[in-house]
Parts: structure tokens; C-alpha cells; sequence
């Protein structure tokens, strides 16, 4: 969960940090990335402050996963979320996760789905061996609803 929410305003538009109360890591919200929240789920919202607050309110559970090493000691990333996917990259040099855009569930093809299940078993996983007040929290329900109405044609 997200500990602390800090935003400001440049050129481009608004842009956020966030600090997770279990992580070294900086996480930046780009522009962008608000802008494709908005028009991805629909929210119609004119001001980014507005998109900002909606994400904070109905996203409660972040679960980062790493994928594939780039240039310059930085990697893809994808973070599930209750409302959909968070794509980036991870500069694990500089400790900050940037949140490049953004998809809901509805959008996401058969291998992204796999993908997430994957990391949903991690989540899993770790929860078991972990036992925290996270797991009787509604949004967990809501984060894998979505997924598991999915049928993939392959099993984990």
C-alpha cells in the first residue's frame, strides 16, 4: 500500500511520487500515465488532481514484478493493481519504479493474462507464507476477480 503521496505540477501536467511503507523505492506517476487512467477506465475527469485522487482511492494493493533487463541498469516492470496493470521500467541503480501507462484488465491480451496469473501466484505465495491483515481485505477479492473470469487456454 501506498505510505505516502507527494504531486506537482510541470509542464506537462501533473506528475506524482509515491513511497510504499515495505520498499526503498520511489514510485513516479507520469502525466501520461494519469492521462491513460482517465481515458482507459472512463473516469471523464477534466483535472489531473481529480485522476489522482480516484487512483489512490480504489487501487490498495500494488504487487510489482520485474521482467526483462534493459540499458543502463533499468528493467521492465509490470505492477498489478485493483483496476488493472501498470506498465514501466525499474532502475534498480536509482531505486525508482516509473509508471509508464496504464491498462485495465478489459484490454489486456491472452499473454499479458498469463503473465499476470503468474504473478498472481506469487502474490499468492507470498501471502501464505506471510500471513498479513492483507488477506482479509475485500480488495484482494477485487484485484482477482477480473483475472479469473478469464480463461486461458493454458494452466499454471
Amino acid at each position: 500500500e501506498i505510505f505516502m503521496l507527494s504531486y506537482h505540477f510541470t509542464k506537462k501536467g501533473l506528475e506524482a511520487y509515491g513511497l510504499f511503507d515495505d520498499s526503498d523505492y520511489l514510485l513516479h506517476l507520469s502525466k501520461h500515465f494519469f492521462d491513460r487512467y482517465n481515458e482507459r477506465l472512463q473516469l471523464n475527469m477534466e483535472k489531473g488532481i481529480e485522476v489522482m485522487r480516484s487512483y489512490v482511492k480504489d487501487n490498495f494493493l500494488h504487487s510489482f514484478h520485474k521482467r526483462k533487463c534493459l540499458r543502463n541498469g533499468k528493467r521492465k516492470m509490470y505492477c498489478i493493481i485493483d483496476k488493472g496493470l501498470i506498465l514501466g521500467d525499474q532502475n534498480e541503480k536509482e531505486k525508482v519504479i516509473n509508471a509508464r501507462t496504464f491498462l485495465p484488465y478489459k484490454l489486456l491480451n491472452r499473454g499479458q493474462y498469463g503473465t499476470i496469473l503468474l504473478g498472481i501466484r506469487e502474490i499468492i505465495d507470498e501471502l501464505t507464507y506471510k500471513p498479513r491483515s492483507i488477506l482479509s481485505m475485500e480488495n484482494n477479492y477485487n484485484l482477482m476477480n477480473p483475472i479469473f473470469s478469464f480463461k486461458p487456454r493454458y494452466r499454471i
